[in-house]
């Protein structure tokens, strides 16, 4: 049995193409669709505790630093990605 999809999970902070270059190398073996996840472990939603509470409330959002790179890492793998979380 091959598998249909493969799910990649990122950590951002790293260099992930090595990674990233097996996934899309094993996808084009066995054809396959080719999906990113990322876990922004930043959010303090889940801890609040670990929220730096003196930060401004005016800075931009990490949330944006991590779509930029998942929009880096997309163009990087010249490979259609069916999702990215």
């Amino acid at each position: 049995m091959k598998y249909q999809h493969i799910l990649v999970a990122l950590e951002l902070e790293g260099e992930c193409n090595v990674l990233i270059d097996r996934a899309v190398s094993m996808a084009k073996l066995i054809d396959a669709q080719l999906s990113f996840v990322h876990i922004d472990g930043s959010h303090g939603e889940i801890y609040p505790e670990l929220v730096d509470l003196q930060a401004s409330y005016h800075e931009a959002p990490l949330k944006k630093r991590s779509v930029e790179q998942l929009n880096k890492i997309v163009e990087y793998t010249n490979y259609p990605i069916e999702h990215i979380w």
